[in-house]
């Protein structure tokens, strides 16, 4: 095909799907690192990724010889619904970047999902379902994969049961609406169905919950424990804030400032968050706030907030000196006066 009748976008025939999954690691020389078991360090066993994935899905996933790994009919039935996709010809990018090379890309965004992960998603469901399983459980961050695998189970007749990142969860409700449109039960997380509120209420049967936020699932307003409240979203946030002590906000995933925690420490609240919820902010673990990134981690630090009160005072004392000093209108005027004033050259 010569240079000037390549088009935007190229189609494949259905008749033409590939028939096996391609294993890059027969052919690679230098063979990847393997996969380590986070608890010792050493390579992961079979034994250990059985728990976790299908006998199938191991078996390949530990396999650096075999090239090739035929496509189940079901499975290539299925990808028929959006496959083949496009190969699509980057002729603006080329442009922007005036350069010669020939750029192209494969748009798998035309599918429930919007990403490739339905792929792999179907692959997954079927192999659980050869195996005899009656469903699975899974994570998702903001909902692709989580719909993914919604979609694949439904399709194969399997339970599906996601737990969602909390933030996205309450952001991004027309992807959770679509899980539970293909059947999946939809869980926020953390939440007192995960292992940070259950083992926190272990610790301390006596302290109490306040559960804030938009959509919280009926599963947990109907719970009835008397440790927990449940008041969904409310109207002013900082008079809510200022009626507690602490303020737990376990972010797993999203980006920039978080207000909610800027609020809460300008209010003199102490924050337990996570390494993603800090960011953005030039703040010290243990100084202005809390950081913990694991359920223990959690249940650590409200052990040691429920017993130290004077370190809480200290720690609310430091958040609010924290954000006056870097956070308030006066300082972050000024700061964009600087910087125009260097872009300016005065």
């Amino acid at each position: 095909m010569s240079e000037n009748k390549i088009p935007y976008k190229t189609y494949l025939d259905e008749n033409e799907i590939p028939k096996a999954w391609y294993n890059l690691r027969a052919d690679m020389k230098v063979k990847p690192a393997p996969l380590l078991n986070p608890g010792t360090g050493k390579p992961l066993t079979a034994e250990e990724l059985t728990p976790i994935f299908c006998e199938e899905l191991v078996r390949q996933e530990l396999d650096n010889d075999t090239a090739f790994f035929p496509i189940p009919q079901e499975i290539l039935d299925f990808y028929k619904m959006y496959r083949p996709s496009p190969l699509v010809r980057a002729y603006c990018l080329e442009k922007v970047l005036d350069t010669p090379a020939k750029i192209y890309y494969k748009f798998e965004g035309n599918n429930t999902s919007g990403s490739h992960k339905l792929n792999s998603a179907i692959a997954q469901a079927y192999y659980a379902k050869k195996q005899g399983l009656k469903g699975v459980t899974t994570e998702t961050g903001a909902g692709q994969w989580g719909t993914a695998l919604s979609m694949a189970c439904a399709y194969l007749g399997l339970d599906c049961k996601v737990f969602m990142v909390k933030v996205s969860y309450e952001q991004k409700p027309f992807r959770r609406e679509v899980m539970r449109t293909y059947g999946a039960s939809v869980t926020p997380s953390p939440s007192m169905e995960t292992e940070v509120g259950k083992k926190i209420l272990a610790e301390h049967p006596d302290l109490t919950f306040t559960l804030a936020g938009h959509d919280i699932p009926d599963r947990i307003r109907n719970r009835h424990d008397p440790n927990v409240t449940v008041v969904g979203s409310v109207p002013n946030a900082n008079e809510f804030m200022m009626d507690y002590d602490i303020m737990v906000v376990p972010l797993l995933s999203g980006s920039g400032i978080r207000i909610k925690i800027v609020e809460a420490m300008a209010l003199g609240r102490v924050v337990i968050t996570t390494a993603i919820g800090a960011e953005g902010l030039d703040v010290q673990d243990g100084k202005h706030l809390f950081i913990a990134n694991t359920p223990e981690e959690f249940v650590a630090i409200v052990n040691k907030c429920v017993a130290m009160p004077d370190l809480c005072t200290i720690i609310s004392e430091n958040a609010r000196h924290y954000i006056s000093m870097h956070h308030n209108n006066a300082v972050i005027a000024q700061q964009i006066k600087s910087f125009y004033e260097q872009v300016l050259g005065k």
